[in-house]
């Protein structure tokens, strides 16, 4: 895989580091070696390649993830979006800022949400629910962080979205 340096993080509700954002913009296969250089070939490339950016190996993930139930009540931020996207829709990959130390698996299923207190409705003094306008499907668990696929959006998702465990 060939990537771009990494960028750090900055938790969006806290503002302290979460972890960095490796960008891949390709994928190329070795082809040889002479004289302790490698010569590769291009096989993808998903944005600019320039001399200097840098390699790590390529590891085949699942083709397919089985959604498994939450068994942690999960509350947490988005931390960022694929790419360094400002806001995103369905299919797009966004980082949460919980892990498998919080309880978070592979195949979890979060909903974005709007607490109704932060809802700016005037003088309403009903007791109205939260906004929840996006689900996510965990892909990939790290320690602290996790990468999800945003599986649905009824709004642009946003880097300091809320986030929860589903209520099935």
């Amino acid at each position: 895989i060939v990537r771009q340096s990494d960028k750090e993080i900055a938790h969006p509700n806290s503002g302290s580091k979460s972890g960095y954002r490796v960008d891949v913009i390709g994928r190329l296969t070795i082809k040889g070696e002479e004289k302790g250089k490698f010569k590769g070939a291009i096989t993808h490339g998903y944005d600019a390649i320039y001399r200097g950016d840098l390699l790590i190996p390529y590891v085949k993930g699942k083709t397919h993830i089985e959604v498994t139930k939450s068994y942690a009540n999960t509350q947490g931020f988005v931390l960022g979006l694929d790419r360094g996207l400002t806001q995103a829709g369905e299919s797009i990959i966004v980082f949460l800022d919980k892990g498998s130390d919080q309880g978070v698996a592979v195949g979890n299923k979060f909903e974005i949400y709007r607490p109704a207190d932060e809802l700016d409705l005037g003088a309403l003094d009903e007791d109205l629910p939260d906004v929840v306008y996006g689900k996510l499907l965990v892909l990939k668990v790290m320690n602290q962080t996790s990468t999800a696929v945003i599986i649905d959006s009824s709004m642009k998702i946003r880097a300091g979205a809320r986030f929860r465990s589903m209520i099935e």
